[in-house]
């Protein structure tokens, strides 16, 4: 039997149909973009899909604004104690349904053929574990799409590596956008997000599945957008930092990775650790020095950003979301 003609039982004695993917929303506090985010799954081109939305502890109308997607069979909505994104990803995924599993934050969106692309290249391309992409970034600000994309800076590998090569090259920087399509035997073997990691726990599941010998496929795109938010640059990059050093120690004690990716994963760990001592304000001369290069870096991007905001939106960007990428909202 085929995943497409799988089907459960339910009361009365009838069946329904088992959706093919399964899509996994963790949301808190989501209640201004959750209604776009549910839409662009639904106008996807490949509908055998359900919607399994987490409420997680949300204190705004979230949960109330899901509950009138319920109408639709395929959305479904759990809520739960405010228990941090990890865990309410993997609460998304102990009631997922499907043989694939596609992770999509509250905030972003799909084009149509993201579905469909995805889930296709996984069903032709046996050796990969799970599938990525890369997003348009939305400046909410502003309301323009950037010209750079949510991942070109960490030059994402062009081709599909081998899973040794893959690992190698991932440990060294994160180029794996968030919202991955991976299949439900690689989180039954290897686990799901961990919630003891508060940032960059999608980053070390990806390390973690490619360190049991899986490998990602890379899907040519972009096929999301990624809503970039105001806020406190220091506060988010000190969270991600914190992360990513959790990220690299779980690597070196726990997955049963080569000890030259170990070895690799140890000398990113250093780095990052002086950063974030850097950004904390400890001072010592070189960490003065690396303090004084981030808020310049940090100043040039903004700079920079502002000057490379696209006049208008890309052509399926301005198909599929009218409203967005105009500077209008």
């Amino acid at each position: 039997m085929t995943a497409r003609q799988a089907s459960t039982p339910v009361p009365g004695g009838a069946a329904e149909a088992r959706p093919v993917v399964s899509v996994i929303v963790a949301a808190c506090n989501a209640s201004r973009t959750i209604g776009a985010t549910i839409s662009s799954v639904l106008s996807q081109t490949r509908q055998d899909f359900e919607i399994v939305v987490i409420d997680d502890g949300s204190t705004d109308d979230t949960g109330s604004l899901v509950a009138r997607w319920t109408a639709d069979p395929r959305v479904r909505l759990h809520r739960q104690e405010n228990a941090g994104p990890a865990a309410a990803r993997n609460a998304g995924i102990a009631l997922a349904r499907g043989d694939y599993l596609s992770m999509l934050d509250s905030d972003d969106l799909w084009l149509p053929n993201y579905l469909e692309r995805m889930v296709g290249a996984l069903q032709e391309s046996s050796m990969a574990g799970f599938a990525y992409t890369d997003a348009w970034a939305l400046e909410e600000k502003s309301g323009k799409i950037r010209r750079a994309t949510a991942m070109s800076r960490q030059h994402p590998p062009e081709r599909t590596l081998p899973g040794a090569a893959f690992l190698d090259a991932l440990v060294q920087r994160n180029f794996i956008f968030n919202s991955v399509t991976v299949r439900r035997e690689v989180l039954e073997r290897v686990g799901g997000y961990d919630p003891e990691i508060p940032q960059a726990e999608d980053y070390e599941l990806w390390l973690r599945s490619c360190a049991a010998g899986y490998t990602g496929l890379r899907v040519p795109g972009p096929l999301a957008i990624y809503r970039v938010h105001d806020g406190s640059l220091s506060q988010d990059e000190l969270g991600l930092l914190t992360g990513l050093c959790d990220a690299y120690r779980a690597v070196i004690d726990r997955h049963p990775a080569p000890e030259s990716v170990k070895a690799m994963a140890d000398k990113r760990l250093h780095t990052v650790e002086r950063r974030l001592e850097a950004l904390q304000g400890k001072s010592t001369p070189a960490l003065i020095y690396l303090r004084t290069r981030h808020i310049l870096a940090a100043s040039t991007r903004k700079w920079r950003s502002r000057r490379r905001l696209l006049a208008t939106p890309p052509p399926e960007v301005a198909k599929a979301f009218p409203e967005l990428g105009d500077g209008k909202r």
